[in-house]
């Protein structure tokens, strides 16, 4: 079975530099659309085909200071019958002055309940569909440089047909297992120091992020969220891609959370090799580290390392359920200019592993 999954994401891998290669790159002062083929796996959605339109741009042109802002639409479906259509962007303004984040979408999705706390079993999980729509919108204002005070609105609304009769999610009908609202505001304290906010070769970034969800505002349940992320970027020499990254992560969910809303260990951004939500609960604490470098204009490859934990309360935290992955990866410069890196990941945690082909860095 892994020597499969490890041809088709060699396979995925070497279409879509296939299909990129056919496609126009300006670099960077264009201000068309480039359509990227969306060719991807990974545990949680198989193999997954799509097109994604993305636009690296300056809003103001003559502005010498403003960063490289980025927009970005994805259209995508799998072999798992899970189909959706996201918008992002990331545009900076006035120098810097102002960061408008957004990401809007719609899903139809297929996940897995494999309960809820460290004592779960990876072969018993139940799968359940869901309808998704989400929207998270932050406006930043720096108030002295590299410091950024942020707010906005996050929505997301699920809805959950039936599930299994006598399956894991029937049996434990945790809160929200037919379907949920997440509507509250949110504030940003941020600190940014990156060279490149895709793909950094030097620099630091430090979010807090909490969330207010209220029945008053649209939610099902009321509950709060914190979320605490910090990366460091050090450059090993004066050539690309040549980085020794950390991430430091910190999920803390408390009142009356939903299932799907609960911090969740795993996925293709941190703690690869664990299928995402595998492990959850309402905190949440996991690192990573990752030594990449540039084997020639066009190659690279990657080495990390992570561990994570999850816990009811701070004071339930146990080391010994912590879950540990190591990975390797292989990257191809699709947009050299933008630092736009197509990735294949393979990654191994305890009984657990991943493959991951995507478009960009994992942090």
């Amino acid at each position: 079975m892994l020597l499969l999954k490890t041809k088709l994401a060699l396979a995925c891998l070497f279409l879509s530099i296939y299909c990129f290669g056919q496609q126009d790159s300006s670099g960077l002062e264009n201000t068309r659309w480039q359509i990227i083929p969306m060719i991807s796996s990974s545990p949680e959605t198989g193999l997954l085909l799509g097109a994604n339109p993305i636009r690296t741009f300056k809003t103001n042109p003559s502005d010498s200071l403003v960063r490289p802002s980025f927009l970005s639409a994805q259209l995508f479906g799998t072999f798992k019958k899970q189909f959706g259509l996201t918008t992002q962007g990331n545009l900076f303004f006035q120098q810097n002055t102002y960061i408008l984040e957004f990401t809007i979408s719609g899903l139809i999705n297929v996940w897995r309940y494999y309960g809820i706390g460290t004592e779960v079993d990876l072969e018993q999980y139940d799968s359940y569909d869901f309808r998704a729509i989400t929207g998270d919108v932050i406006l930043f204002r720096q108030v002295i440089p590299k410091i950024y005070l942020g707010a906005g609105y996050r929505y997301n609304h699920q809805y959950i047909p039936t599930p299994s009769e006598g399956g894991l999610l029937d049996t434990d009908r945790p809160r929200g297992y037919r379907g949920f609202t997440a509507s509250g505001p949110a504030a940003v304290i941020r600190w940014d120091s990156r060279d490149n906010i895709l793909n950094a070769y030097r620099g630091s970034f430090f979010n807090l992020r909490g969330e207010l969800h209220r029945t008053a505002l649209g939610s099902s349940h009321p509950f709060e969220v914190f979320t605490a992320d910090f990366r460091k970027y050090i450059p090993l020499s004066k050539k690309p891609f040549h980085v020794l990254a950390f991430q430091v992560q910190h999920q803390a969910r408390f009142g009356q959370v939903p299932f799907a809303e609960l911090s969740m260990l795993g996925g293709s951004m941190i703690n690869r090799g664990y299928f995402s939500g595998a492990y959850r609960d309402k905190h949440l604490l996991s690192i990573q580290a990752e030594y990449r470098e540039m084997l020639d204009e066009k190659f690279g490859a990657v080495f990390f390392a992570s561990a994570g934990n999850t816990m009811p309360e701070y004071n339930e935290l146990d080391l010994d359920d912590t879950r540990l992955a190591i990975g390797v990866g292989l990257r191809y410069a699709l947009l050299p200019e933008n630092r736009i890196n197509l990735r294949l990941d393979f990654a191994w945690g305890q009984d657990s592993q991943g493959l991951y082909v995507g478009i960009a860095e994992s942090f």
